[in-house]
């Protein structure tokens, strides 16, 4: 199984608090919207080349945008 994390709020101590091996990718753009775009569409690439070497079976996401 494999986990993504983006370094934003409380996630990776989420995900070490109940013991997920994962992959960190991304992080947080702050509130200027042109940057969270921009982070937004690069962690996009990022979990692009993640998902064609990973082959995963399915993905499941939990995000606002």
């Amino acid at each position: 199984m494999l986990f993504t994390a983006r370094n934003a709020f409380q996630v990776y101590g989420l995900a070490n608090e109940f013991g997920l091996n994962y992959v960190r990718v991304g992080k947080h753009y702050g509130a200027n919207k042109v940057m969270k775009a921009a982070g937004t569409i690069w962690r996009a690439f990022q979990l692009a080349r993640i998902v064609r070497k990973e082959r995963p079976d399915f993905s499941m996401s939990h995000g606002s945008r």
